[in-house]
């Protein structure tokens, strides 16, 4: 069963790319190149992009070296942590796979002066995956002698409500890390990187987004981020709700977050949206 994938092998197209966020990047790119193996965490809000900013960290560094050799080059491999204990029922077992990931991605390809790295978007996932009845051992407690030691470097992205919980649960997990936060940027910049995002959409699919048409997705995009988020705490608050309703609202969100999706994915040559 497949665990995870490399973000190296979504170069140059699938990278998600971040614009105007040179300062973030650029010590991101230092602190996993430099093979010092200082885990990181890039600790920020929902839909920040803290994604876009370490694939394009991946994309610099490929770019930089498209001249070498492709797979002497470190790879970043992003890790489902879920998968790492499927099918794992006997003792003992989901700790010999893990174990035999990280063994590969300290030395994947021999006599190679390669480093690669592991990341993980659900941080939570590493204390509580692999806890059982029979077994009181995380993802996290396989993880940390490596971190302490630096043999291992891991990325991690959380937001701040994430990382405080992970901190309450292991401590001396999270003091390991060394800390980027990203801030959402301004309403002038935002509107920058839509701008740069519409133009390479432009390019890579042969199609024009129409100014109007980019305005109405922003709208619907914020509305469904924030009937989602009404919808996560409204339960708590309206407890006594009818679960016909429940379904009604959810839907209006799914429906919304599909619209808004549709706008930009919709392709035909040419097209004008």
């Amino acid at each position: 069963m497949r665990v995870g994938y490399e973000l190296n092998d979504k170069f140059p197209y699938e990278l998600s790319r971040a614009y105007y966020q040179e300062e973030l990047v650029s010590q991101l790119q230092r602190l996993i190149y430099n093979r010092e193996n200082a885990p990181v965490v890039l600790l920020g809000p929902r839909r920040v992009g803290k994604t876009a900013i370490l694939e394009e960290a991946v994309f610099r560094y490929l770019e930089a070296n498209a001249e070498s050799t492709f797979f002497h080059l470190d790879n970043v491999w992003e890790i489902d942590p879920s998968r790492v204990i499927a099918g794992m029922s006997i003792i003992g077992m989901w700790q010999r796979r893990m174990e035999a990931i990280i063994r590969f991605v300290m030395q994947p390809v021999p006599k190679v002066g390669r480093q690669d790295k592991l990341y993980f978007s659900n941080v939570i996932a590493l204390f509580r995956i692999g806890k059982s009845a029979q077994n009181e051992m995380t993802l996290s407690d396989v993880l940390k002698p490596y971190l302490q030691n630096r043999q291992l470097q891991i990325i991690l992205e959380a937001s701040p409500e994430e990382w405080d919980l992970a901190s309450e649960l292991d401590r001396g997990f999270t003091d390991l890390f060394k800390v980027i936060r990203i801030q959402e940027p301004d309403e002038k910049t935002s509107l920058s990187i839509i701008s740069r995002i519409r133009k390479r959409l432009e390019d890579q699919n042969s199609f024009t987004i129409d100014s109007y048409a980019l305005l109405s997705l922003i709208s619907l995009q914020n509305d469904s981020i924030a009937m989602k988020s009404c919808w996560a705490v409204w339960p708590k608050v309206c407890t006594n709700w009818p679960p016909n309703t429940k379904k009604w609202w959810l839907k209006i969100i799914i429906s919304l977050r599909s619209l808004a999706s549709a706008l930009i994915l919709t392709r035909t040559s040419p097209m004008r949206l």
